[in-house]
């Protein structure tokens, strides 16, 4: 294994300690991962950096309402199951799950208005048919489209689907 020197504190270290990063230089960060940690957490404790970084997501999320509901919901999920020490598929995608279902709730069998939301019992939701809190992983052979109120209603029970 090579070594390579780290560009903050300019030291030569062998390849593993610095982190995986395809577009760096032999596939590598320019800094190895103590210096980049350190970095880190000085840019994480910057007042003026956070409000940065708080203004580029508030402005991101104005611009693209759609993607960032998406991409919240779903990390939503992920956390969610990893908290409870479930299984995670990564590429599994909310939204891509209620489109297949034709946003037909799967426990009783109705439409589902994709536009309802705050927390109307009507509005869709992500069922885990074997719950998250009984083992349940987040993978699309265990989730289904359902009504937020069939949702709460099954709660942690084992129920059969509509489908």
């Amino acid at each position: 294994m090579s070594n390579k020197t780290c560009t903050k504190c300019h030291v030569s270290k062998p390849e593993d300690e610095f982190a995986l990063n395809k577009k760096g230089k032999l596939g590598r960060e320019a800094a190895c991962r103590s210096c980049k940690s350190d970095n880190d957490r000085e840019r994480r404790s910057d007042p003026d950096i956070r409000a940065q970084q708080n203004e580029y997501s508030r402005q991101y999320q104005l611009a693209h309402p759609q993607e960032y509901r998406r991409t919240t919901r779903n990390a939503f999920h992920r956390k969610r199951v990893r908290d409870a020490g479930g299984f995670v598929d990564e590429t599994l995608d909310v939204f891509a799950v209620f489109e297949e279902d034709n946003y037909i709730c799967q426990i009783c069998g109705e439409d589902i208005d994709p536009f309802l939301r705050n927390k109307h019992p009507r509005m869709v939701s992500l069922d885990h048919i074997i719950p998250v809190s009984q083992g349940g992983s987040h993978t699309r052979d265990n989730v289904q489209t359902a009504h937020l109120g069939c949702n709460v209603r099954k709660f942690h029970s084992l129920s059969r689907s509509y489908s």
